[in-house]
């Protein structure tokens, strides 16, 4: 993606998904804003010295959640077609890693 809708101060896209992504966890270094339209999301977050804990996104009611900096977290689609819009910020190459678990 190109133009103002990604640069490294921020990132704004949309995203489709008409099965599970099935891409475990991950770990993004900055604030990420993650809004649904249509369809449901479970996203597991887990906490530095907390539980794990399970947020319910459901697109009927437009819900949205905010994840703080360093979480990591893993997206599970539970009501296809599911989507959306996610803004990050800072954006950037290198920001986003995979963890292993």
């Amino acid at each position: 993606m190109e133009g103002p809708a990604q640069t490294e101060c921020v990132e704004i896209k949309t995203w489709h998904y008409d099965k599970d992504p099935s891409y475990g966890w991950k770990s993004f270094t900055g604030t990420e804003v993650i809004c649904i339209e249509a369809g449901s999301l479970e996203i597991d977050i887990e906490f530095p010295g907390e539980e794990r804990k399970v947020i319910t996104l459901q697109g009927s009611c437009r819900d949205y959640v905010i994840i703080p900096p360093g979480q990591q977290k893993r997206v599970r689609v539970t009501q296809t077609p599911a989507y959306g819009i996610c803004i990050r910020w800072p954006s950037g190459s290198g920001n986003q890693r995979k963890i292993s678990s």
